[in-house]
């Protein structure tokens, strides 16, 4: 699968409602490649760099997984990463499968990828707002308020950091952030604590099945029982 970055600020993507199917249509993208949006407001450009290029690395390596073992549905094709530093969003990507079936469906593309939009922050402010662990912590499903998004402090910047993802079933959202983060190193060391809250709190039997697969020897050494 080969990967193209389009650029955007964070703003520009709101006004212009930007999702797959301006895309899919506007960039005519070959069925084979999968395009990722972003954009970052703020100094920290190498940074930015740093989390969407291991943002892509867990978008390939955990949607292809949950597609192969049954858990995702034919109904999801993609979805929007966020990340959070302080109370600000400071990057936004949109991640497809763009040999999905379903892009073909306008009007069912425009009405996901609108859900996806307003989810994937109201994950993130509710992690930050009421300093949970993790959007499991106080989700509820009734109200359309999902589990999917982790909270930890990045120490190189000194702040709180959340990431955030919405499109997948939420077991498979929490899973692409903590897989981002550990790809980034955010977990290493004493900082695996976190890790092992956040899986506590959600008893994500999927991102400990992916975790037991991908890393076994960092996982064991998590000692969740």
């Amino acid at each position: 699968m080969s990967t193209k970055i389009v650029f955007c600020f964070v703003d520009n993507l709101a006004k212009k409602g930007l999702n797959i199917l301006f895309l899919s249509q506007y960039l005519l993208m070959p069925s084979h490649t999968n395009w990722i949006v972003c954009g970052w407001m703020g100094e920290e450009k190498s940074l930015s760099s740093f989390i969407l290029a291991n943002a892509e690395r867990a978008w390939e390596l955990v949607y292809t997984w949950a597609r192969d073992n049954g858990h995702i549905e034919e109904r999801h094709f993609g979805g929007y990463f966020q990340v959070w530093l302080g109370k600000q969003v400071v990057l936004t990507t949109v991640h497809v499968d763009m040999d999905h079936p379903r892009l073909i469906d306008v009007e069912f593309c425009e009405e996901r990828m609108g859900l996806f939009r307003r989810c994937v922050t109201e994950k993130g402010r509710r992690a930050i707002d009421t300093d949970s662990i993790s959007s499991w912590v106080n989700r509820d499903p009734d109200q359309e308020q999902y589990g999917g998004a982790i909270h930890f402090i990045y120490q190189v910047l000194g702040s709180a950091s959340v990431f955030s993802f919405s499109g997948m079933p939420e077991e498979v959202d929490e899973l692409l952030c903590i897989v981002t983060a550990m790809l980034c190193g955010f977990f290493n060391g004493s900082r695996k604590r976190e890790l092992v809250e956040i899986l506590q709190v959600s008893k994500n039997e999927v991102a400990i099945d992916f975790l037991k697969w991908w890393r076994p020897v960092q996982f064991n050494a998590l000692r969740l029982d």
